[in-house]
């Protein structure tokens, strides 16, 4: 009687096994990331190919945008029959009868659409889910939003016209924002026409920066450059400011 209970038992763990082994389904989706810039109204097109080797033809496609993605109104289009429709952030195509099968000569299956991508930059994910019988499936594809704005350059200290007792060593204090997700610039103190401190990283997110350095030039002139992650270049006003002595011994 034993014996009956355990067969029974694991015939039953080995069909669970079995059933969980064919829960999903697959598909492989391309290209596996897109680039675009902030605000452009950019055209988004998909290739999906059913890569399930058993019975398990796709009869639901559903494209979901990232929150801050603004799905372009009747942009959307297919090679396949059938509907294919969209919410705000969801596009969804369905068809029971004309189905996106796992059979090579059917592969290669477009969805295209346009969208805006209304966010800062950085890397954010479309996801693909494909419904057969056999269970659902998910991919990503990046989205790389570009930054298109320069970086805006506020000089602090030393201040437009002011006379420094304590020459050489002088600091250059700054702030610089943008809207890249990155949160360093790299940025460059330009001193009486000369670039020093080359391409130091710096924080963009409004606080204070300093150089410090050495001038033996009575009257000196300075600006900053900089450029955020994605080479948007900016370069700060111009200031002078002069020494009244060089605090030597």
């Amino acid at each position: 009687m034993v014996n009956k209970q355990f067969v029974f038992l694991f015939a039953i763990i080995f069909l669970v096994l079995i059933s969980i082994s064919f829960v999903f389904t697959e598909h492989a989706t391309s290209p596996a990331t897109f680039t675009t810039n902030q605000s452009q109204n950019y055209f988004f097109n998909i290739t999906l190919n059913n890569t399930n080797v058993a019975p398990g033809n796709i009869t639901q496609v559903n494209i979901t945008l990232w929150g801050n993605f603004n799905f372009t109104l009747d942009t959307n289009g297919t090679n396949l029959f059938g509907t294919f429709s969209n919410t705000s952030t969801v596009l969804s195509w369905i068809n029971t009868t004309s189905f996106l099968s796992n059979q090579t000569t059917l592969n290669s299956s477009y969805f295209w659409f346009n969208a805006t991508a209304n966010s800062i930059s950085g890397r954010y994910n479309i996801t693909v889910t494909s419904v057969n019988e056999t269970g659902i499936f998910s991919t990503n594809i990046s989205v790389r939003v570009m930054d298109t704005s320069a970086p805006v350059i506020t000089l602090i200290s030393p201040t437009n016209g002011n006379s420094t007792v304590n020459a050489p060593t002088v600091s250059f204090v700054f702030n610089v924002t943008d809207s890249s997700s990155d949160r360093t610039a790299n940025c460059s103190l330009i001193l009486n026409g000369n670039k020093i401190n080359f391409n130091s990283s710096v924080n963009i997110s409004g606080g204070q920066n300093v150089f410090t350095n050495i001038s033996y030039t009575v009257n000196n002139v300075w600006n900053v450059s900089c450029a955020d992650s994605d080479n948007n270049i900016a370069n700060s006003s111009t200031q002078t400011f002069s020494f009244v002595s060089f605090g030597f011994n």
